[in-house]
């Protein structure tokens, strides 16, 4: 019998031949941030000019943390999101005055065929040329991101400077928080840009950095990701005051669960590069002369979080897991020791009981639909159901007893 040796497949092949191509842009990384740079210079008049040493200082590192980023990308996979290119907000900040939003776009687009030059030079070989195509596309994909946000950043950024910008905003803002819902003049104007009406429907934002965030301009970065999530033609008022990012958006009831969705996904890229916030969420309120409530409503659920970061949405929960989250000392004395005991060795155990117990009250006390849902049979949900009851003393069919259970469950439910 002849042994036959394995051949690689050709989708190993391909992504051998990718690693190899990305290993050898990673390592000509300095050699591009310099060519990019250079042609930079040489190509745009703008950066022919008097440009101070800041900037000049400031160009190539913005080539070279746009470069890191395209790498990463690549070697990563994956779609770019905004919240990967925090960094461009402090570049625009510096070009302004000096560089037109055309040249700085112009800038990236440079950048862009110089990595694309880089890759094509890798393809001597059928594998390689496959490979650098897929290469191509990323690349353009990345800057495809990277401009269309650049540009928002820069113009954003420019607005805030002038004296029509965060003034305006953060004084509308204060307005509506001292309770004023009527406004005139420039800050009514500055909350119709926000699609904000004074009878409409509307929900507030507040959150605040878990940990130290040493760039300048990341929490306004920040601000502008979360407002993002609403995802409507206008940008809703989004103001950064005393190191608190604060939105006030114009929403409908039925579009509360996708914009919630949207946040914490935000909230988990930032915190993933850097950015850990505690972001809390109010109930959704008619007119403006409800946010100052909406704004306690908010600062109360972000405050709930305690020292951890995360978004807490006051429309998603039940009356009953608010009133939970209020917990103190004196209710958790009220948990007889038993229960208290059950609770900690089940979590310990693995906390098959407790969700069992909270199955069961979903099921309305309905033994065989608890197995269902637990995709168990219907003697084992009986026998944890005894179990249950024989280690607390409850009664799992009194809707007392199970409503006490529950609420002790989740009074000892360890800080996250």
């Amino acid at each position: 019998m002849t042994e036959t040796t394995a051949q690689p497949s050709a989708g190993t092949t391909e992504a051998s031949a990718l690693g190899v191509v990305l290993e050898r842009l990673v390592a000509q990384q300095d050699v591009l941030v310099d060519a990019a740079t250079a042609a930079i210079y040489a190509e745009i008049p703008a950066y022919q000019g008097n440009l101070s040493d800041s900037v000049q200082r400031d160009v190539r590192q913005h080539v070279g943390e746009h470069i890191s980023a395209t790498l990463a990308s690549l070697r990563r996979g994956g779609p770019t999101a905004p919240e990967d290119l925090l960094f461009i907000r402090r570049h625009a900040a510096q070009r302004i005055g000096e560089i037109s939003v055309a040249n700085f776009i112009h800038a990236f687009q440079i950048g862009q065929r110089i990595l694309w030059d880089a890759a094509v030079a890798l393809a001597d070989d059928d594998q390689s040329r496959q490979a650098v195509l897929s290469v191509v596309v990323s690349i353009t994909q990345y800057f495809e991101v990277a401009i269309t946000h650049a540009a928002e950043v820069y113009l954003e950024a420019e607005q805030l400077l002038s004296a029509t910008g965060e003034r305006l905003r953060r004084d509308a803002l204060e307005e509506l928080l001292a309770g004023s819902a009527v406004l005139s003049g420039a800050h009514a104007q500055t909350l119709r840009e926000a699609g904000l009406e004074p009878a409409g429907e509307c929900i507030v934002v507040s959150a605040t950095a878990k940990a130290l965030v040493e760039d300048v301009h990341a929490l306004r970065s920040a601000a502008s990701s979360l407002a993002r999530a609403n995802q409507r033609v206008t940008t809703p008022l989004n103001v950064v005051r005393h190191e608190e990012i604060v939105i006030v958006a114009p929403i409908r009831p039925a579009e509360v669960d996708e914009v919630v969705t949207r946040l914490t996904a935000v909230q988990q890229r930032l915190a993933e590069r850097g950015i850990a916030l505690a972001i809390g969420v109010s109930t959704v309120h008619s007119g403006l002369a409800e946010v100052p409530d909406a704004y306690a409503e908010a600062v109360e659920a972000r405050d709930l979080l305690g020292e951890h970061p995360g978004l807490l949405a006051l429309p998603t929960m039940t009356a009953f897991d608010y009133l939970l989250r209020q917990s103190n000392p004196t209710a958790k004395r009220l948990i007889p020791a038993a229960v208290a005991q059950f609770a900690a060795e089940d979590r310990a155990a693995g906390g098959t009981l407790l969700e069992t117990l909270r199955v069961y009250a979903a099921a309305d006390l309905n033994v065989r639909r608890t197995a269902e849902d637990l995709h168990i049979h219907v003697n084992t949900a009986h026998y944890r159901i005894a179990k249950i009851e024989e280690r607390t003393g409850a009664q799992l069919r009194s809707v007392s007893d199970v409503v006490g259970l529950l609420i002790a469950a989740q009074l000892t439910e360890p800080a996250a």
